[in-house]
């Protein structure tokens, strides 16, 4: 079995710096090479902000609370991610976000989605119960 590694990382938008010169944090969970980004509801400054811990500075006002609330924050998609490889075999970083969030992992079908596999069913068919002309009849 191949290890897969999940990746959380904390970074400052400053983008988004609004009129009280405080920017949003973002959550970036990265799987497989692929990405999901969040924000995390916490505005800190820039300059009390580091990047190579992830963390507050102690020069920040309310640092204890914000560090924590990013500690709990990975811990809970650590937990996630630990709950998917017990559960399942194939997942992607959408499900570990879901997970996260409390939404449901199941993809559900749609209409369109169960049409085209009945539309693969059919295509199968083809020669031995059907002819191509019906078949393109049920794709048009």
């Amino acid at each position: 079995m191949k290890q897969q590694t999940m990746t959380v990382l904390f970074y400052l938008n400053k983008a988004k710096t609004n009129q009280k010169g405080v920017c949003p944090i973002y959550c970036r969970i990265t799987f497989l090479k692929k990405r999901k980004q969040f924000s995390t509801g916490q505005f800190v400054n820039p300059k009390h902000w580091n990047s190579k811990t992830q963390r507050v500075l102690m020069k920040e006002v309310n640092c204890d609370f914000i560090n924590g609330v990013l500690s709990i924050i990975k811990q809970n998609i650590n937990n996630a991610y630990l709950r998917l490889q017990l559960e399942q075999d194939q997942y992607e970083v959408e499900d570990i976000f879901n997970l996260y969030f409390g939404r449901n992992g199941k993809k559900e079908d749609t209409l369109v989605s169960y049409y085209n596999k009945y539309l693969a069913k059919i295509n199968r068919l083809i020669g031995k119960d059907i002819k191509e002309l019906i078949y393109k009849k049920f794709q048009y």
